[in-house]
């Protein structure tokens, strides 16, 4: 199941084309039907944030919007509005507004598939796959417990011994056709044996629901030397992440202060210099330090790009932009790995992911509630947070 689809439930939501938004809340309902007399083709996700806040921001709904563009999903968060996204290595982030006053901005590339709701969200293991009870989302109004969005899946080639691709055949399916086309269809003939075929045989495609399909075609001939034993290293590299749902873009839309401070449109105040930013216009600026980690020994690591955070860290140099920034826990204790966690940045955003670590990253929230992170997973960090890694504490400072 590719594209948009959801779960019933009490939630109104409205799809247009590329764009879904879905409320909660007081209030929701009357948002929605506003929403759909305004909504059309030419419509932006400003405008469609303007219809949510008319009556201000204290009496706006939970919201997600969002719009989908090849891989690219840019979006905004208010209130109990959760998401969870996976990229093509099925790396994963959970986002929310919850310690937000308004509401989150997020602008990611490479965003395979992903899910919103608003209430707590059971686990789910592998988003490729479809839930108990979902249905296509047909545009228009929707009642939605969790709405999804999943990029098509590459089609399958079949491929000859000699390299000569067999032609594709394509079905195009409309909203025309009855609910019941696919159902079971029953044949009492006997199955006929195929005839002999002089052709030659052909691969077997790979299942679409496989986790190797990075691997299809990567097989070669390889030397006996490659078959021999050899010791594993204790750990391997970090890899550099490129071109993932965990790299932001260079440049973000955000608002200048008077005194020239770029400061994420969600700000009312400037995070510098305190400063009233009041209705200063949206600006393309470049990406500032966005906050610090303080290490144990009083170092401050700035928060720009991704840093690898551990006992010894190393990350695989691979191409494209510059490798993360690697920060070494001078005198950790074994309970820390050697690559223990990564943290990055998402928009104005600042995430930190658990990196397959032996005693797993906690996330300690300002409120003094704690999350602890499994391999892979990740989680936004606010000001005043702090990361327990094996043991040892790490501050999280100036967030704006």
């Amino acid at each position: 199941m590719s594209g948009w689809s959801y779960v019933r439930g009490p939630h109104p939501a409205i799809l247009h084309g590329r764009t879904m938004v879905a409320l909660a809340g007081d209030g929701a309902t009357e948002r929605a039907r506003a929403l759909l007399t305004s909504i059309g083709d030419e419509t932006t996700l400003e405008t469609v944030l303007e219809v949510l806040i008319a009556d201000g921001i204290g009496h706006a709904p939970d919201f997600f919007v969002g719009q989908v563009d090849g891989g690219s999903l840019s979006a905004f968060l208010r209130g109990s509005a959760t998401v969870t996204i996976e990229d093509e290595r099925w790396h994963r982030s959970t986002l929310d507004a919850r310690q937000t006053r308004t509401w989150h901005d997020i602008a990611l590339d490479g965003v395979a598939r992903f899910v919103v709701g608003f209430d707590e969200q059971e686990e789910r293991p592998d988003l490729r796959a479809a839930s108990d009870g979902e249905l296509d989302a047909r545009p228009g109004p929707l009642g939605i417990a969790a709405v999804f969005y999943r990029a098509a899946e590459p089609t399958a080639r079949l491929m000859t011994l000699t390299g000569a691709p067999v032609p594709e055949q394509t079905l195009d399916f409309t909203d025309g056709f009855p609910d019941d086309l696919f159902a079971p269809v029953t044949d009492d003939a006997a199955p006929q044996a195929p005839a002999p075929q002089a052709a030659a045989p052909v691969v077997a495609p790979v299942a679409a629901d496989a986790r190797f399909d990075d691997l299809f075609g990567a097989t070669g001939l390889l030397g006996v030397e490659a078959a021999a034993v050899r010791a594993e290293p204790e750990e391997q590299a970090a890899p550099a992440q490129h071109g993932t749902a965990g790299e932001a873009s260079a440049e973000l839309s955000g608002l200048l202060c008077p005194q020239g401070h770029p400061n994420p449109p969600t700000r009312e105040t400037c995070a510098v210099c305190g400063a009233r930013i009041g209705s200063a216009q949206v600006a393309t600026v470049g990406r500032p330090q966005l906050g610090a980690i303080v290490l144990p020994d009083g170092r401050r690591i700035a928060i720009s790009e991704t840093m690898i955070i551990g006992r010894s860290p190393r990350s695989e140099r691979t191409g494209g932009s510059a490798l993360p920034t690697l920060v070494k826990l001078d005198g950790a204790p074994g309970d820390v790995s050697r690559n223990h966690a990564r943290v990055f940045v998402e928009g104005w955003n600042v995430l930190v992911e658990d990196l397959g670590s032996a005693n797993g990253t906690v996330v300690l929230s300002p409120d003094g509630s704690s999350r602890r992170l499994r391999s892979g997973e990740s989680a936004l960090l606010t000001r005043g947070a702090a990361l327990d890694l094996g043991g040892v504490r790490l501050s999280v400072e100036d967030v704006p």
